[in-house]
């Protein structure tokens, strides 16, 4: 997975013109990142959290590996 800044250098767009052209739904991410709302969480609650997606991606690779 490349970050919008690889993206951007090997594709010569700027940052700003793909987010604008996600805004537009010309140019979507295949994945988004998901730290913002865990941005705002208490450490109790964002050690839940983490805990939960750690297992979700367990599982899926799991999945994949089958």
């Amino acid at each position: 997975m490349l970050t919008i800044g690889d993206f951007s250098r090997l594709s010569r767009v700027t940052p700003r013109m793909l987010r604008h052209y996600d805004a537009l739904g010309l140019l979507r991410p295949e994945t988004v990142g998901e730290i913002g709302p865990l941005l705002v969480l208490d450490n109790g609650n964002l050690a839940q959290q983490l805990r939960q997606r750690w297992l979700e991606l367990c599982q899926e690779l799991n999945r994949k590996q089958e």
